[in-house]
């Protein structure tokens, strides 16, 4: 999710030796591959497209693992957020290793934010994200702008662990954000420390097969904003013309069926036309260094069924 800075430190503070020794009594044999396969990192899912953990997509409604079932204060630190919980994980970097730069660029983090709570680290470890490092303590809750370039650096001789909780948000998790904004950076973590077991609820809603007009021209429209910033020429031009006629052609249909499944060939040669299209479009890159023609393939046109 984009944000208007790059890190905000959360008015929430968790038990660190409490959730520590929860992820310590997990068996290694939990632990899989990190998802999109980066070396020296893996991954333990919490919650999982259909509560499946050997599932790592977004495109389904988001259900617990069994492995969560045992970890009650984990869920509490979910449940604390006050907004539904989408798919979430421990992430863990081996010893003296590192997550690469990259930007989240699936559409599933348009409007999904990443929090992290570290679990265990050391004050050698650096997040990064755009030109800025810091360091996330254990005991803290976190979000970044996940649309930046960001990774990880571990110089320590022994593994960092995150939990890391997707979720669209709520109006009381921006609360805690905006009051955490309030008191920056300096001196020690502000608000409550999570202590009730409360129960989490999950995003447990299955995607639309048809994605709505509106939502195809909040993307749309978002991605047409960077490009301003970078690249005013190509945003007034071929592409601005892109955005325009793709966002009029799929609302049209919309119209006309809503997500009827008998119109779903007429959709499907929509998007193909587009996707062509898309192919003649030339260079034009956005503020975090990706180009326009993929993010718009990526996060708009080709998810759109």
């Amino acid at each position: 999710m984009r944000l208007d800075t790059t890190y905000i430190r959360l008015a929430l503070r968790v038990d660190a030796a409490r959730l520590a020794a929860e992820v310590m009594a997990i068996p290694e044999e939990r632990w899989q591959d990190h998802p999109e396969g980066a070396a020296g990192n893996t991954a333990l899912p919490l919650v999982a497209a259909h509560g499946d953990e050997h599932d790592p997509s977004t495109t389904a409604g988001m259900r617990p693992t069994p492995v969560l079932a045992s970890l009650p204060y984990t869920r509490a630190i979910m449940a604390a957020l006050h907004a539904p919980i989408g798919r979430s994980r421990f992430m863990r970097i081996e010893a003296e290793g590192s997550l690469g730069m990259h930007v989240d660029i699936n559409r599933y983090w348009q409007d999904h934010m990443r929090v992290h709570v570290p679990v265990i680290t050391h004050p050698d470890v650096a997040f990064l994200c755009q030109d800025e490092s810091r360091h996330m303590a254990t005991g803290e809750v976190w979000v970044f702008d996940t649309w930046r370039r960001h990774g990880v650096e571990n110089p320590a001789n022994h593994a960092r662990i995150h939990l890391v909780i997707d979720t669209v948000g709520s109006s009381a998790l921006w609360n805690l954000i905006d009051a955490g904004r309030a008191a920056g950076f300096d001196g020690p973590a502000v608000g409550p420390i999570v202590t009730d077991l409360g129960e989490p609820a999950f995003e447990t809603q299955d995607p639309s097969p048809v994605a709505p007009p509106w939502q195809q021209e909040s993307l749309a429209r978002g991605l047409l904003d960077d490009l301003r910033q970078s690249d005013p020429a190509a945003a007034a031009g071929a592409h601005g013309r892109f955005v325009r006629d793709f966002v009029s052609d799929w609302g049209a249909l919309w119209r006309m069926y809503g997500a009827a499944t008998a119109a779903l060939p007429l959709y499907l040669r929509c998007r193909d036309a587009y996707l062509r299209r898309l192919e003649t479009l030339p260079p034009a890159m956005l503020p975090n260094g990706y180009d326009m023609g993929r993010m718009l393939a990526e996060i708009v046109v080709q998810p759109s069924l």
